[in-house]
């Protein structure tokens, strides 16, 4: 998939797909899948190529909106551990 088509509101949807106001259950099962690796796959197939942008700085604008700071956290912080696991690139964006 392109990066100029992925957007922050498809991001936050990926990682949030409960939405702003979920259902606490529903999270907790979802928050586990997702640290236990049941994201891993989908991130690198979907987001690869976002991360390479982000890390580069071509999303420096996406901070403009709340929801975008969000969204590039999420790419920065969460799909980066995926798309670069077991290497130190993983975590060079953390700061």
């Amino acid at each position: 998939m392109q990066t100029d088509q992925i957007t922050i509101d498809e991001v936050l949807a990926f990682w949030f797909p409960d939405g702003p106001n979920p259902e606490p259950g529903r999270h907790t099962d979802l928050w586990i899948w997702r640290m236990r690796g049941g994201a891993h796959d989908a991130v690198i197939k979907r987001y690869t190529a976002l991360c390479e942008q982000a890390a580069a700085g071509a999303l420096d604008h996406w901070p403009q909106s709340p929801q975008g700071r969000l969204a590039l956290i999420v790419v920065l912080d969460q799909f980066t551990r995926s798309v670069w696991a077991g290497t130190p690139r993983a975590f060079a964006q953390d700061k």
